[in-house]
C-alpha cells in the first residue's frame, strides 16, 4: 500500500506517512518501485483504523425510501431472491423501422410486425414498425 496523500491525523493516517504527491509523483517514482510502500502490517493497521470510523456511521443506519437514498451508502449488501427474468435472454430487444418513414411520421409509427426467435417477420410493412424479440 502506498502512503496516503494526506497525513492529517484526524483522517487516520499513521504518523510519519510520506505524502505520495498524486499520480505525477507515482509515475516519476515508478509505479513498481518500493519507494513509498508500506509493509503489510502497517497498511493493515491503517485500514482497520479508517474502517473503525466508518463502522460508527454504519451503526446509525436508517431506512429510507429509494428516492431519499441518492448519495447515501448502503449499510448492508443487496441481494435479489432470484433472476428476473428467470431465463436467459439477450438485452437487444427493440424495434425495426425505416428511418425515412419514422422521420416523415414525426417519430411515431404504427406497430405492424413481430420478430421472435425462430419466427422471422418477413418484410417490414411500408410506414410501420416491427417489434423484435431476441
Amino acid at each position: 500500500m502506498r502512503a496516503p496523500a494526506e497525513t492529517d491525523a484526524s483522517r487516520g493516517a499513521p504518523e510519519g506517512a510520506a505524502p505520495l504527491g498524486g499520480a505525477q509523483a507515482a509515475r516519476e517514482a515508478g509505479s513498481c518501485s518500493g519507494a513509498g510502500l508500506w509493509p503489510v502490517p502497517r497498511a493493515r493497521a491503517f485500514l482497520l483504523r479508517r474502517a473503525a470510523g466508518w463502522a460508527g456511521r454504519l451503526a446509525q443506519a436508517e431506512e429510507l425510501p429509494l428516492e431519499g437514498a441518492l448519495g447515501r451508502v448502503l449499510a448492508e449488501g443487496v441481494s435479489a431472491p432470484g433472476d428476473l427474468p428467470p431465463w436467459d435472454v439477450a438485452a437487444m430487444d427493440g424495434y425495426a423501422v425505416a428511418w425515412e418513414a419514422l422521420r416523415r411520421a414525426g417519430g411515431r409509427l404504427p406497430l405492424r410486425g413481430r420478430a421472435a426467435p425462430g419466427q422471422p417477420p418477413g418484410e417490414l410493412a411500408e410506414g410501420c414498425a416491427a417489434r423484435i424479440f431476441t
